[in-house]
């Protein structure tokens, strides 16, 4: 087990707060409806800010309250759903905003258990004992590809990143993770990237091997039911699977850092898990969905409240599009 300690913490939200009568003007809704069915009440907008901007922002501001320099990371690990560009990856934009120069960078995907499965990542390499500053950067533009026609996707998603320099120096460690995917239920959540528009392309070939033929747009598509089914599931097992590693119980953790996709998905976990409510920490009320960012800004809201305290054990959990979910359990 190798020390796996948050030396820094930092943030960017965007400051256009779209709240939900706003959205009442947009699309046939209102602020009950929203309220009762995922328990949002506003979320940030980026007004022309870039995944790849927001993402520089929170990786200076980890880096200030880690006491850190830009070249003292040995690596970046960052995580998007909503890249500027195929490449350069959003890992080396960042690197040159910051002048991270010693790093070496990749991007990760897996939608919005981004965090978690850097997090794997960066433990991993710290293990090794030949990297000992590691900076995970999540930064979502959700706004970017969301549908403001569509009610049942528009309501949820908001923008922002979050980032953290994780360090083999200090106390902290990663007593266990769990990581899982399941491709078969991927196209419940997708974003399509490209259409092949080569001369060589042939259209009876290209209907059989195109999953979704009619789609002519890159907005978010999300069978809501399906997520739901899967997201109360996922994490419930996730969670149960690090105390399990672990050799602890549920009881034994002081705080759950849950994906801020639902609401009522975060309500039902805490119930089946038996956890005590007053720990599972939200912020989904004031920011939304903001995929891998969801995490690192819910965890920064503790933080700034002087929590945790040294020795309390923190489970971090999400599940997102692949299908993918996972959890990680942290002592501080």
């Amino acid at each position: 087990m190798a020390n796996f300690n948050i030396r820094g913490m930092g943030t960017y939200i965007p400051e256009y707060v779209l709240t939900n009568e706003e959205l009442s003007n947009i699309v046939d809704t209102n602020d009950e409806w929203i309220t009762k069915r995922v328990g949002i009440k506003e979320r940030r907008i980026s007004q022309g800010e870039s995944t790849w901007y927001m993402g520089k922002c929170a990786a200076l501001q980890a880096l200030d309250h880690a006491k850190m320099k830009p070249e003292d990371i040995d690596m970046i690990i960052a995580t998007t759903a909503t890249p500027d560009f195929f490449y350069p990856s959003l890992s080396c934009l960042v690197q040159k905003e910051i002048k991270a120069v010693n790093a070496f960078c990749f991007d990760l995907t897996a939608g919005c258990s981004g965090f978690i499965y850097a997090a794997d990542v960066a433990e991993k390499y710290l293990r090794t004992g030949e990297y000992k500053n590691i900076l995970i950067v999540c930064s979502e533009c959700l706004s970017a590809v969301t549908d403001y026609t569509d009610r049942s996707t528009c309501v949820l998603f908001g923008d922002g990143a979050g980032a953290c320099v994780v360090s083999s120096v200090g106390d902290g460690k990663m007593l266990a993770s769990h990581l899982a995917s399941e491709g078969e239920g991927g196209f419940s959540l997708y974003g399509k990237a490209i259409t092949n528009h080569s001369p060589f392309v042939k259209p009876e070939i290209a209907e059989k091997y195109n999953e979704f033929p009619d789609c002519n747009d890159y907005f978010l598509k999300m069978d809501g039911p399906e997520v739901y089914k899967f997201a109360t599931r996922a994490m419930v097992h996730a969670c149960q699977k690090v105390c399990e590693k672990a050799g602890i119980t549920i009881d034994d953790v002081d705080y759950v850092i849950p994906h801020q996709a639902n609401e009522r998905i975060i309500d039902f976990a805490v119930k089946r898990l038996k956890l005590n409510p007053e720990k599972a920490v939200k912020t989904i009320r004031q920011y939304g969905n903001t995929s891998s960012a969801s995490n690192l800004l819910c965890f920064d809201s503790l933080i700034k409240q002087g929590k945790p305290q040294k020795g309390d054990k923190v489970i971090f959990t999400a599940f997102g599009a692949g299908l993918t979910y996972g959890a990680f359990l942290l002592e501080w």
